[in-house]
């Protein structure tokens, strides 16, 4: 299969690309998912689909998907902080710009520039939904570095992310991000790609230097997906810079890479890329890792813990330059937000947190260094309401 890397169909000309859920795979595919597992092995039962994600960051501000409906909270660039979808509306997603992915496999784009978008070489914004030029996606991915849209054979993104391919470096639209093994989502750190099977295996490829693909360090890169060993299938993946973190079938929660940041809630600090069950939190249904891991377990609360920093911990407290010396400058244990009950999702950008409650209302806290939420500019504050129910 071709790969779409030209100008002209990255930037849509009119055109409707189709990413190929079931293209033929090369010889390098098929060593891949044959080393894997052995020719032996039973197929296993499918335990794992695309997420679907209600609640996304522009910026510091959230939004959150009900129906066909979008509604945000603080300062963002849609009228009325509300917009109306056509289709069906199965997720929603900030990178680019908003990304709202449809039961149809295409995608409603708004809020950001023609170029950056992809549909032309303007710096015009884009302020009213348009499709997508692309079908037959599967899943959307989204953090502070990148937007990424996958079938089950391709992997498309934009943003800054080093992993992403630029050439030329400025070429504006969603480029190609090589991955073998096909899956149901994807999930792109800066230099990292991992991927879920439908069966619930996780293969990651990309730089290994903090055991971002849950390899030995001695192995710097990895060149080709290989899977990631854990005790159950997995049934979501959360990636962020050099974190992984996947939910398995029990509802564990196993993150992975080099624990720079002091995000195992174990406490230690050692250089081990090995997936660690984070152990005292039981059981969880989302989590959000970035400057701090966040988990929202089944019973509706939510615990976050890493380095104390922008008020993240929901305490409202900022070390600048947290020493590991330095008295309760970390979170060793997950520590629960104090004030935020029945959440389903949570999600993390530029120093703020946030968690979808039942009732549709988002909760946040942090700190705003974007002008964007009704607090105090730059002071950590602890979780308050910041988009009423409805």
């Amino acid at each position: 299969m071709k790969r779409l890397v030209s100008v002209l169909v990255l930037l849509g000309c009119g055109r409707t690309v189709s990413l190929q859920p079931g293209a033929d795979a090369g010889p390098a595919d098929t060593a891949v998912v044959r080393d894997a597992s052995s020719p032996g092995d039973a197929p296993r039962p499918i335990v794992a689909a695309p997420p679907r994600s209600r609640l996304a960051m522009a910026g510091s501000s959230p939004c959150v998907l009900r129906g066909n409906t979008v509604r945000c909270g603080g300062r963002v660039s849609i009228p009325n902080n509300q917009i109306e979808l056509e289709g069906t509306i199965t997720s929603l997603h900030f990178g680019a710009g908003y990304l709202a992915l449809r039961d149809d496999g295409r995608f409603w784009l708004w809020g950001g520039t023609e170029q950056a978008l992809g549909f032309s070489s303007a710096t015009t914004m884009v302020t009213e939904p348009r499709l997508g030029n692309f079908e037959n996606i599967l899943s959307v991915d989204d953090n502070a570095l990148q937007q990424c849209f996958s079938s089950a054979r391709q992997t498309m993104c934009w943003g800054n992310a080093a992993i992403i391919p630029r050439n030329p470096p400025t070429l504006p639209g969603p480029v190609e991000v090589p991955f073998s093994v096909e899956t149901v989502h994807r999930t792109v750190g800066r230099t990292h790609l991992c991927g879920l099977t439908a069966e619930g295996r996780v293969f990651c490829r990309g730089d290994n230097r903090y055991g971002q693909c849950a390899q030995p360090l001695s192995i710097a890169s990895v060149t080709a997906p290989t899977e990631v060993a854990l005790p159950l299938p997995a049934l979501r993946l959360r990636t962020d810079t050099l974190r992984t973190c996947a939910i398995l079938q029990d509802r564990s929660l196993y993150c992975w890479s080099v624990n720079t940041n002091e995000q195992r809630a174990d406490g230690t600090l050692i250089e081990d890329p090995t997936p660690r069950l984070e152990p005292s939190l039981g059981q969880v249904v989302d989590v959000s890792c970035s400057l701090v891991t966040c988990a929202v377990k089944v019973d509706g609360t939510v615990w976050c813990w890493g380095p104390r920093r922008y008020g993240l911990l929901g305490d409202a407290v900022n070390i600048e330059r947290p020493e590991r010396e330095l008295p309760n400058a970390y979170a060793f244990e997950p520590e629960q937000i104090e004030g935020v009950t029945e959440a389903i999702e949570t999600r993390q950008y530029a120093g703020v947190a946030c968690a979808l409650r039942r009732d549709n209302s988002v909760w946040c806290w942090g700190r705003d260094l974007n002008y964007q939420l009704p607090w105090p500019h730059a002071q950590p504050q602890r979780a308050r309401e910041v988009l009423a129910p409805w």
